[in-house]
């Protein structure tokens, strides 16, 4: 009786340190599973910022270009007013 209750004592020993080692693991596994959800979301975040601020600056380059128009159309108009003005001389 002795040599099983000794039997039965390392049976839980084994099993007591296969749970622990088990769940080192786990703790492992979560740990690294969390580094792998903030890098995740770091890189959504930036990727985001990434598209607003190309967004941002295509939207500038065309106001730009329509500024940019404008003032050409308006200094072509200026010039042949004054071609008119010109010719009345």
């Amino acid at each position: 009786m002795h040599a099983k209750l000794d039997q039965l004592r390392r049976a839980y020993d084994n099993c007591v340190s296969e749970i622990s080692r088990e769940k080192a693991q786990m703790h492992g596994h979560n740990r690294h599973h969390n580094k792998l959800l903030v890098a995740k979301t770091t890189f959504s975040l930036l990727e985001h910022m990434f598209q607003k601020r190309k967004q941002e600056a295509m939207n500038e380059f065309f106001q730009y270009c329509k500024f940019d128009s404008k003032c050409h159309d308006t200094l072509k108009q200026f010039v042949k007013v004054v071609e008119r003005l010109g010719q009345f001389k």
